[in-house]
């Protein structure tokens, strides 16, 4: 069945470089009866459309099939025969079987659509192609192949051989492409790669470019930018990706909110994982354009995970979150890190001093503290003291009304009005402290209390005092 396969494909493609096929809509069951007519094949070596079908179906012969899908469709070239096959599906109006039919459209190389065959409306060009099978044959206008294809005897549905073993009819007997057609081949589409098939190899069977990268699908994951093909947009990430541990500071290139932190807020741990997530993305990028005709992104993924965990690095296990940190890189090929947040409001950050003596003052009344109490504590002693040291002006030296208006000029660059009960309860959560039940666990630390000072100091009087009577 193989060798069947491979002489069908090879018979309908060199059919399809032949001028008087050119230009034509027809179907699969069109194109058998054309080329058995034109090429007087005897009962022996003829197939149907459905065997062309079949044909198309395993193998190399599936990759030729897709791409000729393709707007630029399947550019066959073996030196000697040269043509570009299209493919589309319709179904006719009136047919008996109501079934959607596969057409071929054979033109010269490098041919592209004009007309109605560029537009939904190609199916009005299907030809019969009732002047080629009514045609004549005699031994001067018969086709011939363009060299000699060793005998192929096609089996029917019942599994039996039609006809005995004859002698060999002009037939081909290898159409694969030399080393310089298939250059030539490769270099005709700039999205292609020179991967072929395992069946490359093969004699009967033309080497074809790796057709995933002509897709949507390829252009949409691996997002080439300006007028970079799929292939050379993996490769410039890659080189991208693997600058970044060239160096001690090479991470800078790919951090892209830069301008939104300093570089001392960026820890060592941050640099770590950049530079990992690096090693984890080359990686699966480098197996992609190995596999990627077999494999899917994520087993790419996983199987580059795999390899990096055999060597110790173990950032990620998860083919999903790599997948992630991809998604995240491959626009501007730039990674964001988290920007550390900015805990405390204006005010307390841009007045260090201010803020340790309003902890400090909160630690040491602990058992009293409470939203009111600190509210009490700003407004009759940070608060004016504030003003005191931008006015020079003492607060008993002032009117209330003008202590008022200065307290509001002082408190404006921090984008404050006032300093309300909100306000300072917000404050309190941001410096750590908050309402919690009493518990056996829960301790404050009382030992400098003015009380309990002082009852030392008593009690220590009335020991000493007690010690005396003791002798």
């Amino acid at each position: 069945m193989a060798d069947k396969r491979k002489y069908i494909i090879a018979t309908f493609l060199e059919a399809c470089s032949n001028s008087r096929h050119h230009h034509r809509w027809m179907d699969a069951d069109t194109w058998a009866k054309v080329i058995a007519v034109q090429y007087n094949l005897n009962d022996a070596v003829k197939f149907s459309g459905a065997d062309i079908a079949k044909a198309f179906q395993y193998g190399n012969g599936k990759i030729i099939h897709q791409q000729m899908e393709l707007e630029v469709g399947y550019s066959y070239d073996d030196t000697r025969n040269k043509t570009t096959i299209f493919k589309r599906h319709h179904k006719q109006h009136g047919q008996q079987d109501r079934k959607q039919r596969t057409y071929y459209f054979a033109a010269p190389a490098g041919y592209k659509f004009s007309g109605e065959n560029a537009t939904n409306k190609w199916f009005t060009n299907i030809s019969n192609a009732l002047d080629l099978i009514n045609e004549k044959k005699t031994r001067s206008n018969t086709l011939h192949f363009s060299c000699d294809l060793e005998m192929v005897e096609i089996s029917n549905d019942n599994g039996t051989t039609t006809g005995k073993r004859k002698r060999s009819q002009p037939q081909i007997h290898s159409i694969g492409l030399n080393a310089k057609s298939f250059e030539m081949a490769v270099s005709q589409n700039p999205l292609s790669t020179p991967e072929v098939s395992s069946l490359e190899e093969d004699p009967q069977c033309p080497p074809v470019v790796n057709h995933f990268w002509f897709s949507k699908e390829a252009m949409a994951l691996f997002r080439p930018v300006d007028d970079e093909s799929v292939l050379d947009a993996i490769n410039n990430q890659i080189k991208v990706l693997e600058q970044v541990n060239k160096g001690d500071t090479e991470y800078i290139d790919v951090i892209e909110n830069l301008n939104q932190m300093n570089l001392s807020e960026i820890s060592t741990h941050q640099v770590f994982c950049l530079r990992q997530k690096c090693l984890y993305l080359v990686l699966a990028l480098k197996l992609a354009k190995q596999h990627m005709r077999n494999w899917r992104w994520q087993k790419c993924v996983e199987e580059a995970s795999k390899e990096l965990e055999n060597i110790g690095i173990v950032l990620s296990r998860n083919a999903r979150t790599v997948m992630g940190w991809y998604n995240s890189f491959r626009v501007k090929r730039k990674f964001t890190l988290p920007v550390p947040k900015k805990e405390l409001p204006p005010f307390l950050q841009q007045n260090p001093e201010l803020c340790t003596t309003i902890k400090e003052y909160c630690r040491e009344n602990l058992g009293d503290l409470s939203i009111e109490f600190l509210f009490e504590y700003l407004h009759k002693t940070i608060l004016p003291q504030l003003v005191e040291a931008e006015t020079k002006v003492r607060k008993d030296d002032m009117e209330e009304e003008e202590n008022q208006k200065e307290l509001r000029r002082i408190l404006k660059p921090y984008r404050l009005v006032t300093v309300c009960m909100s306000t300072v309860q917000r404050w309190l959560h941001l410096l750590g402290f908050k309402y919690e039940l009493r518990k056996k666990s829960y301790y404050v630390d009382g030992h400098e209390k003015p009380a309990t000072i002082q009852y030392r100091h008593d009690f220590c009087k009335r020991y000493l005092g007690y010690e005396q009577r003791m002798h």
